[in-house]
C-alpha cells in the first residue's frame, strides 16, 4: 500500500453534478434511512464506468490495498472504505452481526477505492509462515476503537477512531514494514505496534500467502538489479551504474506493482546510496 494523491483526477461529474444520479440517490436514501427501512436503500451511481476507469487512472490500475495489478486478470472492484448500505460488527458474545453503514457516503469521491477480489471479498485464505487458514477480505468490515465512538452521522466522521488506513490520507509506510521474503507486519515504532497497520494486514487480507509469493517473486528481481548496481558502483561502470538505477527507479514507481515492498528493499541496501543515485 502506497500514499496516493487524490487530487490527480477529476472527480468524476456523475458523482457531483447538481441533480444528478448521485444527488438524488443521496437524497432518496436520507428519507430511507430516517424511516429505518435500509433494506430498500439503492446505490447505483457509483457504479458508472467512469468512476472505476477514473480510479484506475489515480492507481496505475493497482489494488489501493494490496498494489496487485488487478487490471491484467478481472475489472476490479469499486470498493467502499466505509461501508454503503450495512457495516459487520460483533456483538459481545463474539457473533458477528450487521448495523447500518455510511449510506450518505456511498457516491462521495473520497470514500471509494479500486480493490482486487481477494482484498475486498472474503475469502478462505492461507496465510503466510504457517499461520494456517482462514477467511479473510474487508467486505461490510470497517473496524472502529472504541465502537461507541463509530459515526452515526456525517458530522462524526472526522472524528471518527477508525482501524483501517486510507491510502489517500495516511501514509501507509509510517505503518506497515515489509520483510526480505514479502511478509508484511505492523510498523512497531517507539511507541509499540500500529493498531491500524495490524487492522489494514487482517481485515485486508494482506498477509495471503499467494500475494506474499507475489510480492517475493518482485523483490528477488529488485535485489538482482541492487546486486548488480553495487557490482557496477565497485568496478566504477557509470554507465552500467545508471542502467541499473533506472531499472530500480522504475520498480519503485508508483505505477508498479508492490511498490511499497520494492522500496523498502532500496531502502535497506541502498540507503545510503538513494541521493546519489536519485531513488
Amino acid at each position: 500500500m502506497i500514499h496516493v494523491d487524490r487530487s490527480k483526477v477529476p472527480v468524476p461529474l456523475v458523482l457531483t453534478e447538481a441533480g444528478g444520479k448521485a444527488d438524488k440517490e443521496r437524497a432518496a436514501n436520507a428519507v430511507l434511512a430516517a424511516q429505518q427501512r435500509f433494506k430498500e436503500m439503492k446505490f447505483t451511481a457509483y457504479k458508472d464506468p467512469s468512476v472505476m476507469q477514473l480510479l484506475g487512472t489515480l492507481f496505475h490500475g493497482k489494488c489501493a490495498y494490496c498494489e496487485s495489478r488487478y487490471v491484467a486478470q478481472q475489472p476490479g472492484d469499486v470498493e467502499h472504505f466505509r461501508p454503503k448500505a450495512a457495516v459487520a460488527v460483533k456483538d459481545a458474545n463474539g457473533k458477528v452481526v450487521t448495523i447500518a453503514g455510511y449510506h450518505w457516503l456511498a457516491a462521495d469521491w473520497g470514500n471509494l477505492l479500486p480493490s482486487c477480489a481477494d482484498c475486498n471479498r472474503p475469502r478462505k485464505h492461507e496465510i503466510t509462515r504457517g499461520a494456517g487458514k482462514r477467511v479473510m477480505g474487508k467486505a461490510n468490515w470497517f473496524p472502529v476503537d472504541p465502537e461507541a465512538r463509530r459515526a452515526g452521522l456525517p458530522a462524526g466522521v472526522a472524528t471518527e477512531p477508525r482501524l483501517l488506513l486510507d491510502p489517500c490520507t495516511e501514509d501507509p509506510s509510517r505503518h506497515l514494514v515489509f520483510d526480505e521474503d514479502g511478509t508484511v507486519a505492523a510498523l512497531t515504532p517507539n511507541l509499540g505496534l500500529s493498531p491500524m497497520g495490524a487492522a489494514t494486514i487482517e481485515y485486508c487480507a494482506l498477509s495471503r500467502l499467494p500475494l506474499t509469493q507475489e510480492r517475493h517473486k518482485r523483490g528477488k528481481e529488485a535485489l538482482y538489479v541492487i546486486d548488480n548496481l553495487l557490482r557496477a558502483k565497485a568496478a566504477g561502470d557509470s554507465s552500467e551504474l545508471k542502467r541499473h538505477a533506472a531499472q530500480l527507479s522504475t520498480m519503485i514507481d508508483a505505477s508498479a506493482p508492490y511498490s511499497a515492498y520494492v522500496t523498502s528493499l532500496v531502502v535497506r541496501y541502498l540507503g545510503h546510496l538513494r541521493t546519489e543515485l536519485g531513488l
